[in-house]
């Protein structure tokens, strides 16, 4: 449950994890930016669903 709640900071916001700031960097040395406000709203479009799945494999786990 630690695990899966720690991701959501990095799937929702690019500061949220090392990975997004590294990867914003390398897309702005290519000429791409990516705003803030763009990748959250991909973040939220994809956080939903796996935390759906997450938490629906974590009571699997636990009550099964």
């Amino acid at each position: 449950a630690v695990a899966l709640a720690s991701n959501v900071g990095a799937n929702f916001t690019l500061i949220g994890a090392l990975a997004g700031i590294l990867w914003s960097d390398l897309l702005k040395a290519k000429g791409l930016v990516v705003s803030y406000i763009e990748f959250a709203k991909y973040g939220f479009a994809t956080m939903i669903p796996s935390c759906v799945i997450g938490f629906a494999f974590l009571a699997w786990e636990f009550y099964w």
